[in-house]
């Protein structure tokens, strides 16, 4: 996640430096180009904003839709600023837009793609942000301006251009028609403990538990007052009514030599108790921490 914020940071100092030269060079560039300029920035600019909050708020999709329409909206708004109040509000609409098509987009692939996703947003972004500087160049070698930013108009740029991308890409983080596994981690399950007895887990990360029973006797774990999402359950004990799939509430259980899986992705920081709750495990001292952070 501080790979996202820090791409993201880095797209935004691109992104006021392209609205620095667009106000800087605003006489020189024609109505139409400036109209057009103002709204693919808009829509690029757009989608990464409108995407972003996705990332944060994976489960709440009221929040960041609304959050991506703002952004979307704003980012929009200043892609026209620069060049007048015709461009302002094509670069909104453009911006709403997109806003609102980045916070659907999010909803509609799995978890472990949603990162890979903002990347290719972003890419689109850069690439907008350099055809709109190249533009700023063209008008201005039209009139036989000299200009610093004449870098842009060189055979060899894009090729820079692209370079520079591949090596933003997370290129480890996704497979073509194969999502990401999440991360495993093995409990092991005796009278009366736990191994191991306290393990952290990343907020809004999948995160697959496996619960193995090595004891003699039926064991389970169960965690109350968490907050999380996409659960998904494998159990081989044959007890599944054991195994609850309800709200702020996770449970699996295992019989001797048995043993059960669950994949979900917890949204909140906190830390938390899991304990056995077969009768007298959890008084013997069958408890464990689960810690989460951001």
């Amino acid at each position: 996640m501080k790979a996202v914020l820090f791409n993201a940071l880095l797209a935004l100092v691109f992104y006021c430096f392209c609205l620095w030269q667009l106000h800087r060079y605003r006489k020189f560039i024609p109505g139409m180009t400036g109209m057009t300029i103002s709204m693919c920035l808009g829509m690029a600019a757009g989608l990464v904003g409108g995407y972003l909050p996705l990332l944060y708020y994976p489960t709440d999709l009221f929040t960041y839709s609304l959050l991506g329409i703002f952004a979307g909206g704003f980012l929009g708004i200043l892609s026209g600023t620069p060049l007048g109040l015709v461009c302002v509000l094509e670069g909104f609409f453009g911006g709403l837009m997109s806003g609102m098509m980045g916070a659907m987009l999010g909803d509609m692939i799995s978890p472990p793609q949603r990162e890979f996703l903002f990347y290719i947003f972003l890419v689109l972004l850069f690439c907008t942000i350099s055809l709109a500087i190249y533009l700023i160049v063209h008008e201005l070698f039209k009139r036989e301006i000299p200009t610093k930013l004449g870098v842009v108009a060189n055979p060899f740029y894009p090729i820079f251009l692209l370079i520079t991308l591949f090596l933003m890409f997370p290129h480890n983080s996704f497979k073509l028609g194969q999502p990401t596994p999440p991360p495993s981690i093995v409990i092991e399950a005796r009278e009366f403990a736990y191994s191991p007895n306290v393990i952290k887990l990343a907020k809004s990360e999948p995160v697959k538990i496996t619960l193995i029973n090595k004891g003699i006797q039926e064991h389970d774990l169960e965690i109350k007052s968490i907050s999380f999402s996409q659960l998904q359950i494998n159990e081989h004990s044959g007890h599944v009514h054991h195994s609850h799939n309800e709200r702020n509430f996770l449970h699996i259980h295992a019989n001797p030599g048995q043993q059960s899986e669950v994949i979900f992705t917890p949204n909140s920081d906190g830390t938390y108790v899991w304990f056995c709750t077969l009768p007298g495990h959890r008084e013997s001292g069958m408890t464990g921490t689960l810690i989460v952070k951001g």
